[in-house]
Order: structure tokens, then C-alpha cells, then sequence
């Protein structure tokens, strides 16, 4: 609940920001319109003078710089000369011929037009006129502002507080409650205020490196050793990545939306992937990772089994600093026992059950992030109950540690059906050529980077005619249209898409893409009959959206 010096805070920076706000328009805002609404008066009137002038020359092309009694009047009638206003005429190489009316004090207002003979400027009309009345008139306003602001001050700033004073006291009483059922409800939620903490910590230091990194890639960029600096700032992102995998992982689980998808699988491809992405890290450190070679075929979520082994590998060699790793799978009576052996620091008896605790680690207190945040063990922990099976482990402080997990025996190889192979990032759109309207580069560059990973041939333009042009250019006619429903100079992508089509087949699938949620553009755009999506757009979501599109047309 908000302190009461802190709303008082919050109010007082409120009202002063509307006085502010009030202070200043209405000076600047009377000088702006009655400059511009003076400027506009005195451009007419300096042109309808040099169009007479300009008459009377014609009429008079030899004798007009001598014709007095006719240069006065059209410099002093029709319309009448004003106070503080003067007139002058010049021939063309700058000789003055007449002046009305007297220099106007300072501040002036300036207009010069020229003066035609038979289409060639002969002369120079120059009208000037004070300003001066603009000027009082706005310190006025301002003056009229500040009484105005400090009215409105006042009535924001004193008022409300005062009103808050008169809720203190049952608040204070209320605050009182909710702090005896805090203290009650903070003994349960303790895990999660440490959640936060060791989060708030260790997702700092990545965007910290990020940062470090990024800034001696802008001082070096010209140094040759700028490769070692990005590779040090993809590193930081990839840990950056995976803090953030481990947390919303967390969250999943304990919200109870991951549900697990059981199937028939052989566990040797996946000891293969754990070879082929651990391998690194243990010659990195010198030890060996020995994943023995396994015919088992499983039944269980492959996804969740994959999760909580890959957990179990990275603790192993993060903790092992001789020896090695070793991983295998043994027959269990109806169960797979799949196993993790190492030679690291092991654990004291004590602490083996506090280790699937989160952000519990042996070792660690100083929050070194390259010794990971002490999830891994926790989010095993929560998948336990997903895949049946409970995470077993001993250990010998000084000698290393044991894991392991069972998974229930499935059927032979030759009777179980091969998972389906996710497709390939883009399959279907490969070779497409996608016209992409958006009057954002960023989003235009963005899309273009996206689709051009899925080989797509991407167009990106502005604007209709962009699109135009740049369709002409590349001499091939888009498969595919991506618009942004709101452009430049109130056009819309549905125009943009009737067009192309019109140019270049109705048959052209198009998407709308659309940020805006008021009723009316809603509405015009459902009513377009087009493809739809709403910002942000999930990449995901957008190849889905594209397939369809392809596969209707």
C-alpha cells in the first residue's frame, strides 16, 4: 500500500507538472497563433500592394518611378497604412524610390515581394510592422498562466492531501490487519521472496556483462579484437536466455500448465544429443563425459525426460573438476533406470534434500552466475510428479555424486513409431517471394530478417508506391502480402492490398497486421475480409498463419 509521504510525493509531482504545463502554454501558445495570424495578414496585404504596383507599372512602364502621387497612394490606401507599419518600394538594383510610414520599434515583422514589368522584376516591395503589441500582450498571458498555475496548484496539490489525511487513520487500522496476515502468509511464500531475490540478482549480472560489452564494441569498432568482444556479449545473452528459460520454466510448473505428452521413444537419440552438447563443456574442463550407447525404448513425455537428464549433465560437470561424467540407462523391472555418475565435490548428508530447494546451491554463496542460479535440481523436482518418477541420488562428500530416475519400458524398436520431425523453420515459404508494406523501418527490417530465415524473398516498402516501384524492380510478383492496416498520410494496408492485387492478380493472399485497438479501425479491418493479426505478432504464430494462407490459395 502506498505511504502517505510517497502519495504526497506522487501528488505534489502531478500537480506541478499540470501548472508547469499550464504556465507555459498559454504564453507561447497566444504568441504562436497571433504571430502566424500576423504574418498571414501581412504577406496578403504585401501582395495585394505589389499586384497594384505591379498594374500601374504596366500602365505606366517608363514613368512609374517618378509617378509620386500614385506610388502614395498605393503605399498608403487601399488597405490604409497602419501605425507602426512602413512601406518602402526599391527599384531592382536596390535604389529606394519612396517610403511611407516610420521605421517600427522594435521587434519588426519583415515581407518583401517582388514588382513585375511585363513579367520581369523591376522593383522590391518591403513591408514592415511592429510586433511589439504581440509581445505585451503575451506577457499577459503569462502573467494570466502563472495566476492560473498557481490556482491549479493549489486546488490539485492541497485538496487531495488533505483528503488523504482524513483516510490515514482507517487506513492505518487496515494496514495494521494486512501486516498480521502478511507475517502469517510470509512463513509460506518464503521460498518465493528468495525466488526474487536470487533473481533479481542474477539476471542482473548478464544484462550487466551485456552492457560492459556492448559499450567496448562501440569504443573498438574499428579493433580487430571486436570479434572476441561480441563473442563475449552472445554469451552473456545466451545466459541472459537461459536465466529467463529457468524462471518462466519455474513459473510453468508451479501454475500447473505443462501437461505431459506420453509416446513410445528409443532413449539413444537422446543420449546422442547429450553427447553432442555436453562434449564441449567437459573437454573444456578437462574430464571426461562418457555417455554409454543404449537400446532402451521408453514411455513417457520425451520432452520432460530430456529436460530433467540435461539438468542432471550440467550439474554434473559444473561440479566436477577431475575425472569425469559418466551417463547410462540400466533395466529396473518394468523401468528404465537412467543414471548420472561423477567424480565432483559430492554433498554432504545434510544437505541432499535441501538441494531441489530453489536457489539452494553447495558452494555458491557468493552468486556466482557461471554456477547457474540453483534451479536446475528444482525444476527436476517439479517434473518428478509429471513423468511418475522420483529423482534418486547419493553421494560421498569429496567423491562424487549419483543421480538417477526411472522411466517405465516400452515396446521394441521395430514396433514404435517414430516421433514426427518438427519441420523445418520456414518449410512451405522457402523461395516465396513476400511483400511486406510498414512505414516503420524497424518493423520493416525486423520482417525482413524474420522471413528472410525462412528463405523467403522479401520485399519491404513504405508505402504503396514504394511497393510499386520496388515490385517493378525486382520483376517478380509477390506469393504472399504482409501490411501494417495504419501508413503514412491516412493510408491503410487494406489499400495498399487492393492495389497490388489489382496490378498483379486478385489470387495474392495478403495479411493485415494491426496495432490499433479502437472499435472503428477493429471494425474496418475485420470488414476488409482479409487475413488479420494483432501486434505484437508471434513468429511462431505468423509462419502458422502464413502456411494456411499458402495452402488455402
Amino acid at each position: 500500500m502506498l505511504r502517505i509521504d510517497n502519495a504526497a510525493s506522487v501528488i505534489r509531482l502531478i500537480a506541478g507538472v499540470i501548472a508547469a504545463i499550464v504556465l507555459l502554454t498559454l504564453p507561447l501558445g497566444y504568441f504562436t497563433v497571433a504571430y502566424r495570424s500576423l504574418e498571414s495578414e501581412l504577406s496578403i496585404e504585401a501582395n495585394f500592394r505589389s499586384g497594384n504596383i505591379t498594374h500601374f507599372i504596366n500602365e505606366r512602364p517608363l514613368q512609374w518611378t517618378i509617378s509620386e502621387h500614385h506610388l502614395d497612394e498605393l503605399l498608403t490606401r487601399n488597405p490604409p497604412l497602419r501605425e507602426n507599419q512602413w512601406n518602402r518600394l526599391f527599384k531592382a538594383d536596390g535604389e529606394e524610390i519612396m517610403r511611407k510610414g516610420e521605421p517600427p520599434p522594435w521587434p519588426a515583422l519583415k515581407m518583401s515581394t517582388p514588382v513585375y514589368d511585363a513579367g520581369l522584376v523591376v522593383g522590391t516591395l518591403e513591408v514592415q510592422y511592429s510586433i511589439h503589441h504581440i509581445l505585451r500582450n503575451t506577457a499577459f498571458a503569462a502573467l494570466f498562466g502563472l495566476v492560473l498555475a498557481g490556482g491549479i496548484f493549489f486546488v490539485l496539490r492541497v485538496l487531495p492531501l488533505r483528503a488523504l489525511e482524513r483516510t490515514t487513520g482507517a487506513l492505518k487500522q487496515e494496514i495494521a490487519q494486512h501486516e498480521r496476515a502478511r507475517a502469517t502468509a510470509e512463513a509460506a511464500n518464503r521460498s518465493k521472496s528468495q525466488f526474487l531475490a536470487a533473481a533479481s540478482h542474477d539476471l542482473r549480472q548478464p544484462m550487466h556483462s551485456l552492457g560492459l560489452f556492448a559499450a567496448s564494441l562501440s569504443e573498438r569498432v574499428t579493433d580487430p579484437a571486436v570479434r572476441g568482444i561480441a563473442d563475449n556479449i552472445s554469451a552473456s545473452v545466451e545466459a541472459l536466455e537461459s536465466l529467463f528459460n529457468e524462471l518462466l520454466d519455474i513459473s510453468r510448473l508451479d501454475a500447473g500448465v505443462i501437461k505431459p505428452n506420453l509416446a513410445s521413444f528409443a532413449l539413444e537419440p537422446l543420449f546422442e544429443r547429450m553427447r553432442i552438447d555436453f562434449a564441449p563443456a567437459a573437454q573444456e574442463k578437462a574430464i571426461t563425459l562418457n555417455i554409454r550407447p543404449t537400446r532402451a525404448i521408453a514411455y513417457s513425455d520425451p520432452i520432460l525426460v530430456e529436460r530433467v537428464l540435461r539438468n542432471l549433465i550440467v550439474n554434473a560437470i559444473r561440479y566436477t573438476a577431475k575425472g569425469g561424467v559418466v551417463v547410462g540407462c540400466r533395466p529396473r523391472g518394468e523401468y528404465w533406470s537412467v543414471e548420472v555418475w561423477d567424480s565432483g565435490v559430492g554433498i554432504a548428508p545434510e544437505n541432499l534434500e535441501r538441494i531441489f530447494e530453489e536457489f539452494y546451491q553447495v558452494g555458491n554463496v557468493e552468486r556466482d552466475r557461471r554456477k547457474g542460479m540453483g534451479l536446475g535440481l528444482a525444476i527436476i523436482k517439479r517434473i518428478e510428479g509429471l513423468i511418475g518418477s522420483r529423482v534418486r541420488v547419493t553421494s560421498r562428500l569429496g567423491r562424487g555424486s549419483a543421480f538417477g530416475f526411472s522411466v517405465p519400458r516400452s515396446a521394441p524398436v521395430s514396433d514404435v513409431a517414430g516421433p514426427a520431425q518438427a519441420a523445418p523453420v520456414g518449410h512451405g515459404l522457402k523461395d516465396k517471394c513476400v511483400l511486406v508494406v510498414d512505414d516503420e523501418s524497424s518493423v520493416r527490417e525486423g520482417m525482413r530478417t524474420l522471413l528472410g530465415g525462412w528463405g523467403c524473398d522479401v520485399i519491404a516498402a513504405d508505402s504503396l508506391s514504394d511497393a510499386l516501384e520496388r515490385i517493378q524492380a525486382r520483376a517478380r510478383r509477390p506469393d504472399l502480402i504482409i501490411a501494417d492496416y495504419r501508413l503514412r498520410d491516412g493510408a491503410t494496408g487494406v489499400e495498399v492490398i487492393e492495389k497490388v492485387q489489382a496490378a498483379f492478380g486478385r489470387d495474392i493472399p495478403a495479411l493485415l497486421v494491426t496495432g490499433d485497438t479502437g472499435a472503428d479501425r477493429l471494425r474496418a479491418v475485420r470488414e476488409s475480409g482479409y487475413q488479420q493479426m494483432h501486434k505484437p505478432v508471434s513468429p511462431a504464430k505468423l509462419r502458422e498463419v502464413l502456411h494456411a494462407m499458402l495452402a488455402a490459395a
